[in-house]
């Protein structure tokens, strides 16, 4: 099947084209028949230069212009949201 992102994986689950996916729990409202349950739960890690160690790491990531991970996908996404200030 290869990689599809998250919302494609939840739309074949709901027609009953999957069993069960392991995926970041998505953003939007399940279907009627899925319900989510943790499986497991993880920190997420940014690494940087160790000249940076002492910085925030919300400030690395809203100034830092080397960062490696697609906002268009889940994790990259997530990322964004917690680096970006709310309104």
């Amino acid at each position: 099947m290869g990689r599809l992102p998250t919302s494609v994986l939840v739309d074949k689950l709901s027609t009953n084209e999957l069993d069960v996916i392991v995926c970041l729990q998505p953003d939007h409202a399940l279907s009627r028949n899925t319900s989510w349950r943790t499986w497991r739960e993880e920190n997420l890690v940014l690494l940087a230069p160790q000249d940076m160690q002492h910085r925030d790491p919300l400030e690395l990531l809203r100034s830092s212009t080397l960062l490696a991970f697609d906002r268009s996908l889940g994790g990259g996404a997530m990322s964004d949201r917690r680096a970006t200030p709310a309104p």
